[in-house]
């Protein structure tokens, strides 16, 4: 069972939902051929693919989530499959685009599931790849849920708690990719104080689902304070993004 199994029900209202989706589906859209067939690596409740499908193209997609996936397919129809992302149910060279949004900095070997990518896409193919993003400067919210994240990370003993676009081309690299990292277009959307509260004590983040209730008041106090502290009513997130460009 995945953790995000627990947390595929609030999923999409903790991250923007279908609307961030369509703002990535449209980055990468950008960069991939009119009509393609594009395999959609962590499909997660499938609101990226369904922002390519929407642009002509055709997505598959695979998670390791069942109820992640149970939202996909009510969005994508058959075209999602239940698969480990590092030992995929396809044939090499099965696939001449990949995409992969927030996705490597939750596997457990991210350099395996690149090399597994390259497998199945065909010589020339091309992977882009979204790590996290980047809260602004004048986004206080962003930057408590990074100290938050690498609070958790020290309480479970990683070294790093997230995958940059460094790692992601380094990597890549080793995998057999040669890459650009390329900015997409900075990201708003709209939250409250409440809600970011909510978010936290709901545990509706994938990394706070295991932690002991110590170790969730330990990882959490300092974000919850800060969050508490912030002004009633509505607050303007921002945060930068970009997308690793691979090619095999």
């Amino acid at each position: 069972m995945s953790t995000f199994d627990e947390i595929a029900i609030r999923y999409d209202e903790t991250r923007g939902g279908a609307i961030r989706g369509d703002v990535y589906a449209r980055g990468l859209a950008d960069r991939i051929d009119a009509g393609a067939d594009i395999l959609e690596v962590g499909v997660g409740t499938g609101v990226v693919a369904q922002g390519l499908q929407r642009r002509g193209h055709r997505v598959a997609g695979i998670d390791i989530s069942w109820n992640m996936l149970t939202l996909a397919h009510a969005r994508l129809g058959g075209r999602v499959m239940l698969a480990d992302a590092c030992r995929m149910p396809f044939a090499t060279g099965s696939f001449r685009y990949a995409v992969a949004v927030w996705v490597l900095h939750v596997v457990p070997d991210p350099a395996a599931l690149l090399r597994e990518i390259g497998r199945v896409l065909r010589p020339g193919g091309r992977l882009l790849v979204c790590p996290e993003n980047r809260p602004s400067p004048a986004d206080p919210v962003g930057r408590a849920h990074q100290e938050l994240g690498q609070r958790i990370s020290a309480l479970k003993g990683r070294t790093d708690w997230t995958v940059t676009a460094d790692d992601i081309l380094r990597l890549g690299e080793q995998a057999g990719f040669g890459g650009v990292t390329e900015r997409l277009p900075d990201q708003t959307w709209q939250s409250t104080r409440e809600h970011e509260i909510h978010s936290i004590t709901s545990r509706a983040w994938s990394d706070l689902v295991d932690l002991t209730d110590e170790e969730f008041a330990i990882a959490t106090a300092n974000a919850l304070a800060q969050f508490r502290s912030l002004p009633p009513g509505p607050l303007l997130r921002r945060a930068t993004a970009e997308v690793v460009v691979l090619q095999r």
